[in-house]
Order: C-alpha cells, then sequence, then structure tokens
C-alpha cells in the first residue's frame, strides 16, 4: 500500500514539475504577445469568410486542418490572449500525452520518462510557438497522434473496453494524416510501441513478431486507406510552382526528372535523411547558445536568466527526491541503447515526408515549423545520450541544465516576438491616428522592421490589420493589400506601376500600383520609455525623406480620406489605445495638415508643448512650425526654426521644402514671397547650401 501511496505521490510530483517548466518556458508572457505572419492570415480569413472560408482555403491541400483552425476561430475570435492561453494549454497537453505514453512503455523509468516529456517540453529547435494561431495547428496534429498512440497502448493493457479504445485510436489518424502530411510519417512508431507492449504478453521472438503485426495491420490498413485517398484521389488546388509539397504527383515527378540515376537518388535522400538526424538531435539544441550570450545590459537577458536558474533548481529538487532506475551494467546498457535507438527511428519517421517533400528540417531557416514533429525523438535521444555519455553523478546537474538553459532560451525568443507586438500595436494606432480612412484597392507599401520570424514581412501581416481597421466586415475579400519593400522585387514593381493582383488560398486582391501609399518607420525601434518614441511616416512625393526618395515619388497621399472618423481599431486585437504621448500629437498634426486645418495643426502643437512632449526626430517639428506660419504668428514660427536650424543643422533640407511649400501654396503673393525670402536668409546664416530646385 505504501508503495503505491509512494508510486502515485510520484505521478503528481511529475506532473507538477511538468505543468511548472511548461509555464516558465512558455507562459510567462502570454498576456503581452500578439499575431504574426500566418496568424493574420488565418484570422483575416475568419474575418471576411467565417468557418466556411476556412474549409475552402483548406480544401485545395489540406483537408481537415480548414476543421481545426475554422473552430478555433469561432471560439476565440480576434483575441490574442485566449489564443496564446489555448496554445499553451495544447502544448502542455501534448506533453502530458507523451508523458502518460512513457510512462506505459517504460512504468519502472519514472525518473528518466519525467526528464523526458520535460525536453520535449523546453525542446528550443521549435521557435513558433508565440505564433498561436500556426501553432495550435501543430499541438492540435500532435495531440491527435499522441492520442491514437495513447489509445491503442492502453487498450493492450486492459481486459475490458479494449475495443472502443481501439476504435478511438483508429478514428484520430486520418484527421491528423490530413492536416499535416508529415504527421503520417510518425505514425510507423506503431509497430515499435506494439513490439515493446508485446514483450510482457509474447515470450518468443518469433510468435511476437506475429502478434505485433496482427495488432498493426488495422492502423496500417486505415493509413494506407489515407494515403490512398490522398495520393489518387485528392487533388490539391494550389499554385504548384510556389507549394508543390502538397502535390504528391508533382513530388513525384520532380525527384524522378531531378536524378535519373537511382543510386544518386538514395544517396542525396540518405544525406537528408542525415542532416535532418544532426539538425534535430544536435542543432535543435543551438538556440541554448545564443542565450549563454551574457548581455546583462537587456532586462529580457536577466528575466531569461532567473528562469534558468529557478527552472533548473526545481529540476535537481525533484532528482534529489528521486532516483534513477538502476539495474545492473547489461541491463542500463540495454536500456540506454533502446532509449537512444528509439529517439533516433521517432527522429527518422518524423523526417520521412519532411525530407521527401523540403529537405532537413532546417532547410527553410532556423525558424522552422517542421522541428515540432521531430522533438519527441530528440527529447528521447537526450536522455539517452545523457545516460551514455556523463557519469552517473553529472547527470543530474547536465539535464537540469539542459532544461533550464532551454527555458531561459525560449523566453528570450518569446521576448523578441513580444518586443515585435508592441511594434506592430504602435505602428497600427499611429496609423489610425493619421489616416480615419483609406480608400477600397489601396496597395500598402510598408518600411518598418522585419520581424523574429523572417526578413520580410508577409502580404497579408500588412493585410490583416489594415482590413481590420478600415473595413471591417466588409465583403468576402480583402479591401487593402500589403507589401513589404525589404522586398526589392515590390520596389521595382512600385516604380513600374500597373496592375496588382495576389491570391493566397482562398483570399484574392486586385489593384492598381497607382493607388498605392507607402508608410515607413525607423528599423531601430526601442519601446518608449517616456515621451520618446519612432514616429511612423506616410510619405508624400513632395517632401524630402533621406533614403527614400525611390519609394515616396510614387506615395499617393489622396489615398487617405481626411474626413472619414469612422475607423474601426478593435482593442480585442491590439490592445487599448496607447497613452497619447508625441507621436499622438504628430499623427493628428499631419492629419489636420492635408485637411489643411492650420489652426487644428496650432492647437495640438501648443498642447503637445505644454504636455512636454518633443519630436524625437527634429524635422517631425516643421509641421508644427509651418502651422504657426500659416496662421499668422510669424515671430513664433521663426523662434522655433531658429532653434531647429541650431540644433539639427541636417534638418537643413526639410525646412527649405516647408518654405518653399509656403511660396508657392500661397500662389506667390508678395507676403508669402516675403516672407520666403527671410526665411531663406535664416537658413543660409547657418549653413550656405545652394537652394534646391522645387520640382
Amino acid at each position: 500500500m505504501s508503495k503505491e501511496k509512494g508510486s502515485s505521490g510520484e505521478r503528481w510530483q511529475s506532473l507538477l514539475l511538468i505543468t511548472s517548466i511548461c509555464l516558465l518556458s512558455h507562459g510567462l508572457l502570454v498576456g503581452q504577445l500578439g499575431f504574426n505572419w500566418d496568424d493574420w492570415f488565418c484570422l483575416l480569413v475568419g474575418h471576411l469568410q467565417g468557418f466556411k472560408g476556412f474549409l475552402e482555403s483548406a480544401s485545395i491541400d489540406r483537408p481537415a486542418m480548414g476543421l481545426y483552425t475554422g473552430a478555433s476561430y469561432v471560439l476565440f475570435g480576434l483575441n490574442p490572449l485566449v489564443w496564446h492561453l489555448f496554445a499553451w494549454v495544447a502544448r502542455w497537453l501534448a506533453v502530458i500525452l507523451f508523458w502518460w505514453i512513457l510512462r506505459t512503455l517504460w512504468p519502472q523509468r519514472r525518473l528518466e520518462t519525467t526528464l523526458a516529456a520535460l525536453l520535449f517540453c523546453v525542446y528550443p529547435g521549435y521557435r513558433m510557438h508565440p505564433l498561436p494561431v500556426f501553432s495550435i495547428l501543430q499541438y492540435v496534429t500532435m495531440n491527435l497522434c499522441l492520442f491514437s498512440f495513447g489509445m491503442m497502448s492502453w487498450a493492450q493493457q486492459v481486459k475490458r473496453r479494449g475495443a472502443l479504445l481501439e476504435i478511438l485510436a483508429l478514428t484520430a489518424i486520418p484527421f491528423y494524416a490530413l492536416s499535416f502530411e508529415y504527421y503520417a510519417g510518425l505514425d510507423l512508431l506503431r509497430p515499435l510501441i506494439l513490439w515493446h507492449l508485446g514483450k510482457e504478453k509474447v515470450s518468443q521472438k518469433e510468435c511476437r513478431f506475429r502478434w505485433t503485426l496482427r495488432h498493426w495491420f488495422p492502423y496500417l490498413f486505415v493509413l494506407l486507406a489515407v494515403m490512398v485517398y490522398r495520393v489518387f484521389i485528392f487533388k490539391p488546388n494550389r499554385n504548384l510552382e510556389m507549394y508543390s509539397a502538397t502535390d504528391v504527383g508533382a513530388l513525384a515527378t520532380r525527384w524522378v526528372q531531378a536524378v535519373q540515376d537511382p543510386l544518386l537518388l538514395i544517396v542525396q535522400f540518405g544525406f537528408r535523411v542525415w542532416r535532418g538526424l544532426l539538425e534535430a538531435a544536435v542543432l535543435g539544441w543551438a538556440p541554448i547558445l545564443e542565450f549563454m550570450r551574457l548581455n546583462f545590459e537587456n532586462r529580457s537577458t536577466w528575466l531569461a536568466w532567473l528562469l534558468f536558474g529557478f527552472s533548473s533548481f526545481l529540476v535537481l529538487m525533484y532528482l534529489r527526491k528521486e532516483s534513477f532506475t538502476r539495474e545492473d551494467d547489461l541491463g542500463e546498457a540495454r536500456w540506454t541503447k533502446g532509449i537512444l535507438v528509439g529517439g533516433f527511428i521517432a527522429v527518422l519517421c518524423g523526417l520521412l515526408v519532411i525530407v521527401a517533400v523540403k529537405g532537413p528540417p532546417l532547410a527553410e531557416g532556423k525558424n522552422s515549423r517542421y522541428m515540432f514533429i521531430v522533438s519527441i525523438g530528440a527529447s528521447l535521444i537526450g536522455v539517452g545520450f545523457v545516460r551514455f555519455l556523463f557519469k552517473k553523478s553529472f547527470q543530474n546537474l547536465i539535464l537540469s541544465f539542459l532544461i533550464g538553459a532551454s527555458v531561459g532560451a525560449n523566453f528570450l525568443n518569446g521576448w523578441a516576438y513580444k518586443r515585435d507586438w508592441e511594434l506592430q500595436r504602435s505602428f497600427w494606432w499611429q496609423l489610425a491616428w493619421r489616416a480615419p480612412g483609406i480608400k477600397p484597392g489601396t496597395l500598402l507599401f510598408v518600411d518598418i522592421p522585419p520581424n523574429p520570424l523572417s526578413e520580410i514581412r508577409s502580404s497579408y501581416e500588412i493585410a490583416a490589420p489594415a482590413n481590420f481597421l478600415y473595413h471591417p466586415g466588409k465583403g468576402t475579400q480583402p479591401a487593402l493589400w500589403g507589401l513589404d519593400l525589404h522586398n526589392p522585387q515590390f520596389l521595382k514593381l512600385l516604380q513600374r506601376g500597373g496592375l496588382y493582383a495576389e491570391e493566397q488560398r482562398s483570399l484574392l486582391f486586385q489593384g492598381d500600383v497607382r493607388d498605392a501609399l507607402v508608410l515607413h518607420m525607423e528599423k531601430k525601434w526601442t519601446k518608449p520609455t517616456g515621451p520618446r518614441e519612432p514616429c511612423l511616416k506616410v510619405l508624400r512625393p513632395d517632401e524630402p525623406v533621406p533614403e527614400h526618395f525611390a519609394s515616396a515619388a510614387y506615395s499617393n497621399i489622396d489615398r487617405i480620406n481626411p474626413s472619414n472618423e469612422n475607423s474601426f481599431l478593435p482593442e480585442c486585437v491590439l490592445g487599448k489605445e496607447p497613452p497619447h504621448r508625441w507621436c499622438y500629437f504628430y499623427q493628428r498634426m499631419e492629419l489636420f495638415r492635408q485637411r489643411r486645418d492650420w489652426k487644428g495643426v496650432v492647437r495640438l502643437a501648443e498642447e503637445a508643448e505644454s504636455k512636454g512632449f518633443r519630436p524625437e526626430e527634429p524635422t517631425e517639428g516643421l509641421v508644427g512650425i509651418e502651422g504657426y506660419f500659416r496662421t499668422g504668428e510669424v515671430d513664433k514660427g521663426k523662434r522655433l526654426l531658429t532653434s531647429l536650424l541650431e540644433s539639427s543643422p541636417e534638418s537643413t533640407p526639410a525646412i527649405r521644402y516647408m518654405v518653399s511649400r509656403l511660396r508657392v501654396s500661397e500662389g506667390g503673393k508678395m507676403g508669402s514671397l516675403r516672407l520666403s525670402i527671410e526665411l531663406n536668409q535664416l537658413i543660409e546664416s547657418f549653413q550656405r547650401k545652394p537652394w534646391p530646385q522645387n520640382t
């Protein structure tokens, strides 16, 4: 009885430790994260087309995927907090299911199974957890796969209701195999699990082999049926030139055409597999090295190291209370060899489809979506290697260090996405202040810092928030679209002009490049700690913007409807409106300038000054100075202009353009010409430079 109580107490301690580590690794920032990359696409589909849109969007290549995303959108809507909470719960549940399966396979290896589950939880090679919509698809698919494995294992251990459990296990196969095709390879772990479970049921290897085949056959039959449907019946309808990963026929043709020599084909495939094994088992832990870089100037580094220490301490406390199951040397070597082999086979099964379709997991970069599926095998390999390479006295320290450092690395990864979400919120709130309305059909050419995932933001990362803001619930196709100017092809498109169309699954945008609005925000962006913050610039073709002449010349400011005050920014997406600091007043002054309401510009400038707000970039103050000149407060305008010339001589070109606007906009009247000459003389007294031709 005491042994059973001790075992039960250990299970609860193990579950509590797993939950705590999952919370420290992935849960601390859930209230400060938002959306990114494919998250925005899914939200835009749901916003415009509803549940039906998800089904249509997924039906062209991954039939089951639309069910999960559509159901999640119906439940969670546009609230990032709820999405991130559910993503954390889904990942935690995957870890618990994995732990439960390992306990089923090795009931006496309590410590080792807990450590493997912890490594699966904190595996830093998968960096896309802060993308909740996309990650939920990964986690739900993995949960269905692990649920199927668990039901199958449980069915072999119970005398009653075994058939019902097997039916549940069989039913789950189509739902994950038709969601992400590469999870079908993971299903090949079944015979290995059954072989291990059959050890207690059948003693002779020959009989055990037949027992394994007999129990595997129903699962193999269902998997093959799904594959037959996927390969021969289902016809994907994506742009195969870009997305051939989901067209089996196109993939087979590509392999045959690329390699005529079968031996060379085998060698190439083997090299890909070997590289994938190395990436999963070794390079997947590389983010720990980034975490170990000591840069204590950042608050995030201090927090990450505190989490590292606390997590390592929790694991060490658990390891002190429990001890590794020790057999004789031969038994220990056999078990270590078994978990290493099992880990490598799990990685190989996860890699099977990925390597055939895309190549090694990290071929698409360090932020690979494919690293999650191999994390199961990588966690087993991690425990096996520590048991194999290190002495017993060091194993606890090594494993606690590995888990703690991974927690720190995951926190820093989440912090990068937190910073990017702050940037996105600042960008869209400032645009809402600056542009109350944007006409349908506008192409937003955006130049803002890249996100942590990619150097170039996807079109729908810009299009989704823009449509939420300016055209909520209108039509089934996006009224606005976005292009990132970090892509040089889009700059060429902007210069070339013409019609532009882009199709993304069920979304289609068609527009004219002449209807472009160019937006810019500084590349070096930090969260404001006071009145200082970078301001969004809506570029105009008639103003000098250093390093942005090429794009500013094509910005059509008339795409903004300055009289429309009905913009809608869903607070549940971007949070509450930020405090009104300098950038708020700057954006509103620019809006009033476009309306030619110069009294409103002066009123805003004086309000900003009374509250102690000053521009971070000196030229941002020119709109207020121009307002003073146009409302007759010439002396104050001159005083502010003199101060600007003294403090920022590099602002001279922008000042000259402002002066030229004063002259031209008044039609060459004597008063404006006299003021222009006076201001020109003031400028020349500070810096002797030739007057630019106003074009």
